[in-house]
């Protein structure tokens, strides 16, 4: 659900309009390119947890399904959305948080993966608070 009336500045969406988001957008990748290649995504979900969001990946590695759990918190800040992993896993294997802020260090650096990560026009910020995603908008 996402709720805002006309005069807020502040849209709040929840965990599920968020998942079923997702859910769509997968099977329209899915129906488009197959559901089994390599390093496609199989599943991909959140939980929004007071102010921290924990994601769920399952992707194909050489004909098997693997997943990647990561959990921080997430904000913006001049313009761009900023992620703080401080916990994560591949399959059942922890990730150590030195090795989750490099990897994350080396994605903003694709110049593909940081222009992701620009707020879109007439938003201020974003946050995750009391289970829902806060965008502030200008």
């Amino acid at each position: 659900m996402v709720t805002s009336s006309p005069s807020s500045k502040t849209i709040r969406v929840t965990e599920g309009a968020i998942n079923g988001f997702l859910r769509q957008q997968l099977a329209t990748k899915t129906a488009s390119s197959g559901s089994r290649n390599e390093g496609s995504v199989q599943d991909f979900r959140i939980n929004l947890r007071g102010d921290r969001i924990h994601i769920y990946v399952a992707f194909m590695v050489s004909a098997r399904e693997m997943t990647l759990e990561v959990e921080g918190k997430l904000t913006s800040k001049n313009g761009l959305i900023q992620f703080d992993p401080d916990d994560g896993r591949l399959g059942s294997l922890p990730i150590p948080q030195s090795m989750l802020q490099a990897a994350l260090q080396k994605m903003t650096q694709i110049p593909e993966a940081s222009r992701s990560l620009v707020l879109p026009n007439g938003v201020k910020g974003i946050h995750v608070d009391d289970g829902q995603l806060v965008i502030e908008r200008e």
